[in-house]
């Protein structure tokens, strides 16, 4: 250090504004280390706060999937109630069709019979 105050006192008044001018910089690239620290804080605030918005989405995704599987559970056994009821109308109109035939015979059959 003391080279240096006898190398800033041979070279005059001129290296004593030039040395200002350095601590001015100096002071400057700290102010502008420090903006530049608080914008990784924040960017990594943001980041996180994204990571959770994610979580949220993902959380939401499964339980819409396990909704869109109940309702799919749901309209297949609707479709199973609606095709056994259909084969229980077709049992039904084949029941009636049957009944209809034999009444029909047993009109034949009765009308050979006169009552007076």
């Amino acid at each position: 250090d003391l080279a240096h105050a006898i190398d800033a006192s041979r070279a005059g008044p001129g290296s004593v504004v030039a040395s200002g001018a350095s601590v001015e910089r100096v002071d400057r690239g700290t102010d502008q280390v420090g903006q530049a620290g608080q914008a990784m804080q924040e960017i990594v605030r943001q980041v996180h706060a994204v990571s959770r918005m994610l979580a949220d989405i993902s959380g939401a995704t499964v339980q819409q999937t396990a909704g869109i599987e109940q309702v799919n559970s749901a309209v297949a056994q609707l479709d199973q109630t609606t095709q056994q009821n259909a084969a229980l109308v077709e049992q039904g109109a084949a029941a009636a069709q049957s009944l209809n035939q034999q009444a029909e015979r047993l009109q034949q059959v009765v009308a050979v019979f006169k009552l007076s």
